[in-house]
């Protein structure tokens, strides 16, 4: 690459983009010059083992008297399709004190789309930052200014960051800034007495500004305010909101090598790391389920981590980039290492692809050394995996013991029962053995009969009903009347134990008593909810609502855009509220036909989910379809699901296939039974045969008679081996057959409804 092309390096999709600036030269009759920016789609390929070009896309810019600059790279949403999308900041140097600044997109057509044009009066240099929207934040002079596609103003936020540690989306709160600021008491009263130290500990604190919604969060949630003079950058795990309370996990960089865990602003774990300044932090989930932490260092060095341990896995030395993506196609992430070459300007011609397991990927024309680190945590793995083995090894063996010990127990059952039944039959009484006494009740006792116990406790359940009723309720909705029965815990726990009850059992509720009178007044009807107002009963009416409304299932899929605007259209355009006794359900409060509507919304990814609504008749149904077309993008496509979820259809077809195999299974087992019965059946006969044609001793000499015992043995070997080619009989066949092409039929019928889905 020569000194006036600028390149960077960004992993999407699996893919490595490769972004070329070349600047452009001075024309012959005019002065202004051409620079373009070139993008490269490279794939890695298992079989040559090195990465190959898949396509190629180019923009270029015009500029009089003006020079071109690659400022970041960094993939971010698009607000109009919730796609991630790689972009491109490039700053234009027109005159000394004026830069344009632009942000480009690449599509997956490799055409570049211009989304944001702004210019500023100095140059950003600190905290550059590419978000979704997409939109771009920067800091200048202690304040943080963020521009977006969707309103191309740019705006500052209030907290006076001295540096920011992260940005980024947090759910319910939007986009959030994370940074270091001065504490208020500093501000306002500052001591000459207090030491450097002092005021570099106590001198900072953390803040968290959200963009939307223009709120200044304590830093507390994230990291004590001591760490804010050594903490370098963070990574945030994982967030959610428990009881109003921001609950974050995150790892953090610090000025002095460390790598330290936090779990809500508490350190959990620490690693030193083994080189000086630390510059980025990602995080690859690897295929053993750990995360691994990698670490990038000013000095062009990285090293690996693993999360459970803390300690370091492997490290390398000069290294250009490092990116984590799926490169190889494998359903897990990879570690690509681009390593610096002074033999060959291109990118990728020296590289490594590991995931510190079973991938691991080099150049062969350069391979820099690598630490010891990693071969000492494979023998680690290696002895960790022996163990493992070891102890799967000893219990399958106490598995196959217990087995052992059960089928000796089935074949006494199996003997005591076949005596049992031999003496019924020939009229004779069997008395077992105090010891077998259990099994043999338990086995051969009718499986549809309930023990006395049970009996005795249904039989005073049934007379003394009010001591299992918790509540009995009733509504009345249009035509219908709905009744509701609450059963105290102690009754589900005992019925929800053939070890007690393994059939279902009906079990008087009491007794229900209306009149007009009551009805008339309201006093049993559904209390459909306005709106900002909550439930008067909210489980009972929502239960009548739902046992008398429609229900009608849709599966929604949208090729091109992500569906967040159908929980937008839930709260805002159908005037919904969600209802904290139902996850991811919402009630419609609006007046008119549609009051009371009930909806359920599961996104199962960003480009499909399922919508349920309980709706009181189809004219209802049809104005929410109507509603809900308005806002979904044009390519979305509305099916609906009249067979069941994806997720029941697939049960349905395990289950009837594990029928199949059952069927098969009792099948052949008969069958082999009867052959097994006529084998044995054959080779009695053929014994008497023998036994009656063999001569008396005195008749032959010792020679001849073995000779004839010979002769019988082979004959007899012979009729036995005939014999075991037996034929199964046509009763049995015809039963065989019939069960499994039933069974057979409703499989290739849930197959069908799952294929059709």
């Amino acid at each position: 690459m020569s000194s006036h092309e600028q390149e960077k390096l960004l992993s999407y999709n699996g893919e490595v983009l490769i972004f070329q600036l070349s600047q452009g030269d001075l024309a012959e009759e005019r002065t202004a010059k051409t620079s373009k920016l070139h993008a490269r789609r490279m794939t890695f390929n298992r079989s040559t083992r090195a990465f190959i070009q898949k396509s190629t896309g180019i923009f270029s810019m015009h500029g009089e008297h003006s020079s071109f600059e690659m400022i970041c790279c960094s993939c971010a949403a698009d607000f109009r399709t919730g796609i991630n999308l790689p972009c491109v900041l490039i700053r234009k140097n027109k005159k000394k004190s004026v830069f344009k600044y632009f942000l480009l997109l690449l599509h997956s057509s490799n055409e570049f789309e211009q989304r944001i044009n702004f210019t500023l009066d100095y140059e950003m240099k600190d905290d550059i930052r590419i978000l979704n929207g997409p939109s771009v934040l920067w800091r200048h002079s202690r304040t943080s200014f963020y521009i977006s596609s969707q309103n191309d103003t740019i705006v500052s936020a209030p907290v006076k960051f001295s540096s920011i540690k992260w940005a980024g989306e947090i759910e319910n709160l939007g986009t959030v800034l994370f940074g270091v600021g001065e504490p208020h008491s500093t501000k306002r009263e500052s001591s000459q007495r207090s030491s450097k130290s002092d005021y570099a500990v106590w001198g900072t604190e953390f803040y968290a500004y959200s963009i939307e919604n223009q709120k200044i969060l304590s830093g507390a949630y994230f990291l004590p305010h001591a760490y804010g003079s050594v903490v370098t950058c963070i990574h945030i795990c994982a967030t959610k909101v428990v009881n109003t309370m921001l609950r974050i996990s995150l790892l953090a960089l610090t000025q002095k090598n460390q790598l330290i865990w936090f779990q809500d602003g508490v350190p959990k774990n620490l690693c030193q790391l083994p080189f000086q300044d630390p510059c980025a932090l990602q995080v690859m989930a690897s295929d053993s389920g750990d995360l691994l932490c990698i670490v990038s260092f000013r000095s062009s060095d990285v090293c690996a981590i693993w999360k459970k341990s803390f300690q370091v896995s492997s490290k390398w030395q000069k290294v250009k980039s490092a990116l984590v993506d799926d490169f190889i196609g494998a359903g897990t992430e990879q570690l690509l290492l681009v390593f610096k070459d002074t033999f060959n300007t291109n990118c990728l011609t020296s590289f490594k692809l590991t995931d510190l397991g079973n991938v691991n990927y080099s150049n062969d024309a350069f391979d820099p050394m690598e630490n010891d680190l990693f071969e000492d945590s494979v023998q680690e793995n290696y002895s960790l995996t022996v163990q493992a083995l070891e102890r799967r090894l000893q219990i399958g063996l106490a598995s196959i013991q217990e087995l052992q010990k059960h089928l000796l127990l089935k074949e006494r059952v199996l003997s005591k029962s076949c005596k049992a039944l031999v003496g019924l039959v020939q009229g004779k009484e069997y008395v077992p053995p105090c010891e077998e006494e259990g099994i043999l009740v338990s086995l051969c006792g009718d499986k549809k009969q309930l023990p006395h116990s049970l009996n005795e406790k249904l039989s005073n359940i049934s007379h003394d009903s009010e001591h299992i009723i918790e509540k009995m309720w009733c509504r009345v909705l249009d035509d219908h009347l709905i009744v509701g029965v609450e059963i105290k815990n102690s009754f589900i726990s005992w019925g929800e134990n053939s070890g007690q009850c393994g059939e279902s059992c009906t079990v008087p509720c009491g007794r229900l008593s209306l009149n007009i009178e009551d009805i008339s007044n309201g006093k049993y009807s559904v209390t459909l909810p306005e709106k900002n107002k909550p439930l008067k009963e909210p489980v009972e009416d929502l239960f009548a609502l739902l046992a008398v409304f429609h229900k009608f299932c849709f599966q929604i899929t949208s090729p091109d855009c992500t569906l967040s605007s159908v929980k937008t259209w839930l709260v805002e355009h159908m005037e919904c509220e969600t209802i904290k006794e139902f996850p991811d359900s919402f009630l419609c409060k609006s007046l008119g036909a549609l009051n009371g509507t009930f909806f359920n919304w599961k996104q199962k990814t960003p480009f499909e989910g399922i919508l349920i609504v309980y709706c009181r008749n189809q004219t209802a149904l049809l104005q929410c379809l109507h509603n809900l077309t308005q806002v979904l993008p044009i390519n979305c496509v509305i099916k609906q699901l009249k067979s069941g979820s994806k997720e029941f259809l697939t049960n349905q077809l395990a289950l009837f296939l594990e029928k199949e195999i059952v069927t098969l299974k009792n099948s052949f087992s008969s069958a082999v039974s009867e052959v097994e019965s006529n084998l044995a059946q054959r080779c009695e006969i053929i014994k008497k045969n023998n036994s009656s044609r063999m001569p008396k001793a005195s008749s032959l000499g010792t020679e001849e008679a073995v000779q004839w015992i010979r002769e019988e043995l082979q004959q007899e070997r012979e009729q036995i081996t005939w014999g075991m080619n037996l034929t199964l009989s046509n009763a049995i066949y015809r039963e065989m057959t019939l069960k499994v092409a039933e069974i057979q039929l409703k499989s290739d019928l849930a197959a069908q409804k799952l294929n059709n889905y």
